[in-house]
């Protein structure tokens, strides 16, 4: 008998400081689409006491302004922390599919961004 692929994905506790943003909204459901990991919210007290306990072993953390941020075109920066007894392997894992998933994400932020930048020099012009 084999277990589904969300039986077999590293569970990633996250605190998202950026609250019900949606462009956080997306990282979170591309993360866990993405088939390897499953995203678990904790508010940042929480998190932050049970990583300290060893009750979790990482620890993603969004940055409050992560929306608005990237719409600006700022570098963004997730913290991702693992703790001592966090396995080799699997914080390897974690860290290959946040950085495939923000990079994916970069890329249609900037896409989007020059469209609109296209879109309002036209609009300009046209006045």
């Amino acid at each position: 008998m084999s277990s589904s692929p969300k039986e077999q994905a590293i569970e990633v506790p996250v605190v998202n400081l950026d609250g019900g943003s949606e462009a956080s909204q997306m990282l979170l459901a591309a993360l866990d689409q993405g088939g390897g990991i499953q995203c678990k919210l904790y508010d940042e007290a929480r998190a932050q006491s049970l990583l300290g306990k060893g009750k979790i072993n990482r620890l993603l953390t969004i940055p409050a302004n992560y929306a608005s941020d990237l719409e600006a075109g700022n570098p963004v920066t997730l913290q991702l922390v693992n703790g001592p007894d966090a396995s080799a392997t699997k914080s390897e894992a974690v860290h290959r599919a946040v950085a495939g998933v923000t990079e994916g994400l970069s890329l249609e932020t900037q896409l989007i961004s020059s469209f609109r930048q296209m879109a309002d020099m036209q609009a300009a012009s046209a006045e």
